[in-house]
């Protein structure tokens, strides 16, 4: 049921309204409904009644709003205690313009309307109300990214809304890698209050209107990277900022600013890559970018220089004036134009005084500065002074070069540097001055007292020069380990100063014991490097040394003795683990003219040298070690002469000898002298303690000896000479040598010369001699009847000797190829174990000469070569008698060479078989056999040796390799001396298996009489699974209802099996050979084997196809006919298939 009233409607007397204030009622439809509204539904299902209540009371609501359409809007009426639902439409962007809108942000109410922030709100309305709907204006900044979206711009790409006047940010992260490429935001496109265009991958900017941004986007070669960096000010572009390969930057920046009190400037610039020019002045560069670039502004600050001059007199440079210099900068100036003339007077500038940087008060007529601070200065004028002049070829002295003051000024201790380094460890050091005039006359120090002006005057600062000497430490700061002398740091000394360091303890004290010094490094006059731990050098040059350290389980340790000389290294050194050490001492020692200490070598103990003389070693140092450098005392021969008017003669042997060393000594002799000859006489032996034949040899002798065990002299003593000579008889026998005093004179039968009158003389001629042609003299006796080797003199007249000889001929008897074995026979003597012989024969008569055969070494451990005689080389017997002998023959037994050459199996084992040019030997574990010299025979073993006769199981030995590495079969040779060769197997236990592929063949229906055969996909692979080589054998097992045979017949088969390589074709099966018969028979191999040609020495793994596997061909022959029913169907028939192995 629907009810409604209209509200409001005139009353009946039509002066007023009234206005619907809801209803009450009865009944229990009635329930729950709400009665503050005019109209309503609801169902009827009981009695009830429904009463209007009305009024003529309305209160007013004024609502005041510029935008969004507000409901209520303007002036309404409601009745008092009615609610109230107020609102708006926001955002507005009715009648605005686009990028335009406007917030609400709250409300304001009078009466009983509230105020609030939102765009709604709901009040109950008593008494007259209003609401002032407030607004704020709002701009719209939209992000754009081209070509595509990158990165995660913030804000994000898209409208977003800001209160007008608002400061808006807003960034990129860049690059960003989009495969396949690197894209680099080249910064934006901008509009409304957006900077049209930016290269910076940030903005910021006063939102005043509508604007847009657009991130722009390129891949990393079509762009270059600027970085512009600065201190101050605001650059731009700034930071990293990438660009359009061509594009055109212009980049600036504040041309000043203040920090605080402070004012900085930019004075210019530094680039790199494509910023041209790459430095400038100014504050604002434009340059096209190519490549990756960098901008560096550069900033300073600023102070400023006043010049003051009241007197105006001079020339001052700079002018009167204030100046601004950037910081640090070098300011510079002099008063020119003085002594100044006025026209009247001379004025003189006798300085100035400053503030800032200057000093107070100067003598000097020029500046020059680093400004720091605010500075300047004012000159001062005197009409009368004297001048000062200072002189110094080094530092930088004070008062510097022609100074003017005031007569009776005071010159405050005038001064130069005490010391000027002039270049790196060279300096000047002042050792004092030289005055004039008012100056004080001399002095030793760099700064002189005070004195007044009272007369032109000179300094002259006076120099000496040094060098540097540093000392540099290994080790915990400041001085490393130990407390080195000098300690670390520099130090100067005058040229040709004695500079001594030296490391005190070493190893090092605790805590440090376990550092070792290892020597040092140096530069200029010092060692370049030294092992030892104190040096001393004469400086000459700037120079240094660097001690260094290692730890003692990384050195080891060496020392050095020496009784004499300077060894080098010296003392305890310590050595890196592996170093070479290069040690040596001075040769000798000299103590007098006469005597002094040589070094005969050295021991070494530790280390072994590797390369070494007597006063050098080289070696490589790895353990603690301790060298000994070993003296020998030396003393002087000196050799003297007499009896000699003018001439003097050649005295050798003169010079230094070991103590207890033997000297030899000769002298010249004879000697042409003044018309006559002169001869050696004897010696002077001095001191004259010394004991002939146990301290010198035999005086009479020109060659002589003596054991140097002093200083000592010899005196040769010479006297005029008789002649003398000695002949060998015949005159022939030039082939020997003849002997005087010791000396050999070969080639000879002649010999003359001149000896000293009453001179004694050895002389000597050989037993034999013998040509070149084989014959040969031998000797019989002296002229004068002595032996051999006699003594002769004294010498007092013209004398000769003559040595007489008979003549012989050589005849050899030797064997071919030389073996030294058995004998050789001659003239009924026997010699044996000779491989030639030499008879000297007297030419004549034949003579009986033989030789022995077979010849061996007589003993089995040497028994490896044998020779049989064959014939003579004159073609005689093996005993015979020769030719007559009248000049040198000889005579060559021949013999036929067999060499012994020894097979061997390893291990040992006395299976299978040897080869051995064409021969086999069978079941011996080592063989050997005589071979022809040079001969090249083949030999050869068997692959598989098996023992298959002992109980248990069964061994088999496998061939591996010979020791030459020849083939299983191969050549030796040539065989030029006794071989053993061995071959060596492995051994194993025998594994006898096979594997056939298919264990049947369906021969499938046949009729009576058929052949059936194999084809090539019902093939059956036998393969040899062990390790030794098989033979294989069939025979019929189950012939079934049937029996087999040769022939097909009557309840009679005939099954054929082919063994053979070929697995494509079937064969041509053998009636003969191929058929399997009931009783076991062995496959052979080769043409018209036993089942074909296969079958026999199937080799075992690792040989593979098709030495390893056979391929079983069958074919079947079905009966001509059956006796019975039982014939007919399908039957099974057995072949059984049996291995063995294959014996060698």
């Amino acid at each position: 049921f629907y009810v409604r009233v209209n509200s409001p409607v005139d009353t009946i007397f039509g002066d007023s309204l009234v206005y619907c204030a809801g209803w009450h009622g009865f009944g229990a439809s009635l329930a729950g409904l709400d009665t503050t509204i005019n109209d309503f539904n609801f169902t009827v299902h009981d009695p009830c009644s429904i009463i209007y209540n009305w009024t003529s009371y309305l209160v007013p609501l004024y609502v005041y709003s510029d935008h969004g359409s507000p409901v209520p809007d303007d002036t309404t009426y409601w009745i008092p205690g009615a609610t109230v639902n107020a609102f708006v439409t926001s955002p507005d962007t009715a009648g605005g313009i686009d990028g335009e809108r406007w917030v609400c942000t709250g409300y304001t109410g009078t009466g009983d309307a509230p105020s609030g922030t939102g765009s709604a709100l709901s009040f109950e309305i008593y008494d007259t109300s209003s609401i002032t709907w407030n607004w704020d204006r709002q701009l719209r900044l939209t992000i754009e990214s081209w070509p595509e979206y990158y990165d995660h711009p913030w804000p994000d790409v898209g409208d977003h809304w800001y209160p007008a006047g608002d400061s808006v940010y807003g960034c990129v992260v860049s690059p960003v890698f989009d495969d396949p490429d690197t894209m680099y935001c080249v910064g934006y496109f901008g509009t409304g209050s957006a900077p049209a265009v930016s290269h910076q991958v940030e903005f910021g900017f006063y939102l005043d209107e509508p604007s847009i941004i657009t991130w722009r986007w390129y891949p990393r070669d079509t762009v270059a990277l600027l970085l512009v960096e600065s201190d101050y000010g605001s650059p731009r572009p700034y930071d990293l900022t990438a660009w359009l390969i061509g594009e055109t930057v212009d980049a600036t920046v504040d041309s000043s600013v203040m920090v605080g009190p402070m004012r900085v400037d930019c004075i210019g610039w530094r680039g790199t890559g494509s910023v041209t020019p790459a430095t400038g002045d100014s504050n604002h560069v434009t340059f096209d970018i190519f490549v990756d670039s960098y901008l560096l502004w550069l900033w300073s600050e600023v102070f400023s220089f006043e010049v003051r001059n009241p007197t105006g007199y001079g020339d001052p440079e700079p002018d009167v004036g204030i100046y601004m210099h950037p910081a640090g900068a070098w300011v510079y100036g002099e008063m020119l134009d003085h002594p100044y003339w006025t026209g009247t007077d001379t004025m003189y500038c006798v300085g100035y005084n400053g503030w800032g940087n200057l000093p107070a008060s100067d003598p000097h007529t020029d500046f020059g500065f680093n400004i720091t601070m605010n500075s300047g200065l004012e000159w001062l004028w005197s009409d009368e002074a004297y001048w000062l002049t200072v002189y110094s070829d080094y530092g930088d002295p004070w008062p510097h070069g022609t100074t003017w003051w005031i007569p009776g000024a005071m010159v405050p201790n005038a001064h130069v540097d005490s010391a000027v380094v002039v270049s790196p460890g060279i300096r000047a050091h002042c050792v004092g001055w030289i005055g004039t005039g008012s100056a004080p006359p001399s002095g030793t120090t760099n700064v002189m007292p005070n004195f007044s002006m009272l007369s032109n005057s000179t300094i002259t600062w006076l120099w000496e020069m040094q060098y540097s000497f540093h000392v540099s430490n290994e080790g915990p700061a400041p001085m490393g380990f130990d407390t080195p002398v000098p300690a670390p740091g520099t130090y100067w000394h005058d040229i040709g100063d004695t500079v001594v360091a030296y490391i005190t303890d070493n190893p090092a004290p605790p805590p440090y014991d376990s550092m070792c010094c290892i020597g040092m490094t140096g530069s200029g006059s010092a060692p370049l490097w030294s092992p030892q731990d104190s040096i001393w050098f004469i400086l000459d040059a700037p120079s240094s040394c660097y001690w260094h350290w290692m730890h003692e389980d990384s050195v080891a340790r060496l020392d050095v003795y020496s009784e004499y000389g300077w060894p080098s290294p010296w003392g305890t050194t310590y050595w890196p683990l592996g170093s070479t050490v290069n040690a040596t001492v001075d040769a000798y020692v000299e103590v007098d003219s006469v005597s002094r200490y040589f070094c005969e070598g050295f021991t070494i103990s530790g280390a072994v040298d590797s390369t070494d003389t007597v006063i050098f070693i080289s070696f490589i140092i790895d353990e603690d070690t301790e060298l000994w450098w070993h003296w020998v005392g030396q003393f002087y021969l000196t050799l003297f002469y007499e009896g000699l008017p003018t001439v003097i003669p050649d005295l050798i042997g003169e010079g230094w000898y070991a103590e207890r060393d033997t000297a030899f000594f000769e002298c010249e002799t004879p000697i042409f002298d003044s018309g006559i000859y002169y001869g050696f006489l004897k010696w002077h032996i001095e001191p004259d303690t010394l004991v002939m034949d146990i301290d010198f040899g035999d005086t009479l002798i020109f060659h002589d000896w003596i054991i140097m065990n002093q200083p000592s002299s010899a005196t040769a003593s010479y006297t005029p000479a008789v002649y003398a000579s000695i002949f060998k008889d015949p005159l022939s026998n030039d082939e020997g040598w003849i002997s005087v005093d010791g000396i050999i004179y070969d080639s000879t039968a002649t010999w003359t010369s001149w000896w000293g009158s009453g001179s004694y003389h050895d002389i000597e001629v050989p037993e034999t001699d013998s040509t070149a042609s084989g014959e040969r003299y031998s000797f019989h006796h002296w002229s004068d009847g002595l032996p051999i080797a006699h003594r002769v003199g004294p010498i007092e007249t013209d004398t000769s000797f003559t040595a007489y000889y008979d003549g012989q001929v050589m005849v050899v008897v030797g064997k071919h190829p030389s073996h030294p074995w058995g004998f050789i026979y001659a003239d009924g003597d026997t010699f044996w174990d000779e491989a030639t012989h030499i008879f000297w024969w007297t030419p004549g008569p034949p003579h009986e000469i033989g030789v022995s055969t077979p010849d061996s070494c007589g003993s089995e451990d040497c028994d490896s070569m044998r020779y049989f005689f064959r014939e003579w080389s004159d073609g005689g017997d093996t005993v015979h008698w020769t030719d007559s002998i009248t000049a040198p023959s000889y005579f060559i037994a021949y013999y036929d060479q067999k060499i012994k050459v020894y097979l061997e199996k390893s291990p040992p084992h006395p299976y299978g078989y040897f080869l051995f040019e064409g021969d086999t030997v069978r079941d011996v574990s080592e063989y050997n056999f005589w071979a022809d010299s040079g001969e090249t025979p083949y030999i050869g073993v068997s692959e598989f040796d098996i023992a298959d006769h002992e109980p248990g199981t069964d061994t088999v030995w496998s061939f591996t390799n010979w020791s030459d590495f020849g083939a299983i079969i191969h050549e030796i040779g040539p065989v030029v001396e006794p071989e053993t060769v061995t071959a060596y197997y492995n051994v194993d236990t025998v594994v006898l298996a096979f594997e056939l592929s298919a264990d049947f063949w369906n021969v499938d229906t046949v009729r009576v009489g058929w052949t059936r055969t194999m084809v090539d996909t019902e093939l059956i692979t036998l393969s040899n699974l062990g390790n030794v080589p098989i033979d294989v054998g069939f025979y019929m097992d189950d012939p079934g209802p049937w029996t087999s045979g040769f022939l097909q017949g009557i309840d009679r088969f005939v099954l054929r099996i082919h063994l053979n390589d070929d697995a494509v074709s079937a064969p041509t099966f053998s009636v003969i050979n191929d058929y399997v018969k009931a009783v076991l028979e062995w496959a052979t191999s080769g043409t018209g084997g036993r089942f074909g040609p296969c079958g026999e020495n199937i080799l075992p793994p690792p040989y593979t196809t098709p030495h390893q596997t056979d391929y079983v061909w069958m074919q079947w022959l079905s009966p001509t006919a059956c006796s019975t029913g039982d014939g007919y169907g399908y039957h099974v028939l057995t072949v059984k298939v049996i291995g063995k192995y294959h014996m060698p």
